[in-house]
């Protein structure tokens, strides 16, 4: 965890995968499409 490149880690333990980051990682063939798509929040 880096502070000073907003890195966090989140207080709760998700039991599942968040689905809106696993369709994306479904939907695009690079990284950089991905990054660009990844939802700013849980």
């Amino acid at each position: 965890m880096d502070p000073a490149a907003d890195e966090f880690i989140y207080e709760a333990i998700f039991a599942a995968p968040v689905e809106s980051v696993v369709e994306r990682l479904k939907m695009y063939s690079s990284l950089l499409e991905l990054w660009l798509d990844l939802p700013e929040s849980l």
